[in-house]
């Protein structure tokens, strides 16, 4: 089964985290790929399996472009996701305080309303930090995997 890492990028760092987790993934044993939330609508979640969502948080909170119809299109229709396990990995700016990682927890908690089981905890990269978001992906990409693999040996 395919890992689909599903990203909404503004500026492209959120790509740039995904394919590293695809490398790290793939390195470990996975299939995976990359795919921008803008090729694609909630029919990409019909057959089950594990997806990981790694968005940035654009503007005042907002999710980025490529991905704005896809979540709408989850909000209205609320697929039923029973057969979906996912993580979320979200880009923000502590410069916007208000609205810091809105992106990651907008998702995060459409995916739970639609029935998805979380594997991990959201991840949430700040830019302010000084933390370049591509390590973070790679050292977060690691516990998802000891999770996974914990919970198919159980």
């Amino acid at each position: 089964m395919t890992v689909k890492i599903l990203v909404a990028t503004q500026g492209g760092t959120a790509d740039l985290c995904a394919q590293e987790m695809v490398d790290v993934l793939e390195e470990r044993g996975f299939e995976a790929e990359a795919m921008l939330m803008g090729d694609f609508g909630p029919e990409v979640f019909d057959e089950g399996g594990q997806f990981i969502i790694c968005t940035a948080t654009y503007g005042y909170g907002e999710i980025p472009d490529n991905g704005t119809e896809f979540y709408e299109a989850l909000v209205s229709d609320k697929p039923d996701l029973s057969r979906v396990s996912f993580a979320v990995f979200g880009l923000g700016d502590t410069t916007y305080e208000d609205t810091f990682n809105f992106a990651g927890q907008k998702f995060d908690a459409i995916l739970s309303e639609c029935g998805a089981e979380r594997m991990v905890e959201r991840h949430i990269h700040d830019a302010n930090s000084g933390a370049l978001a591509e390590d973070e992906a790679i050292e977060w990409i690691g516990g998802w995997i000891a999770a996974t693999e914990s919970r198919a040996a159980a």
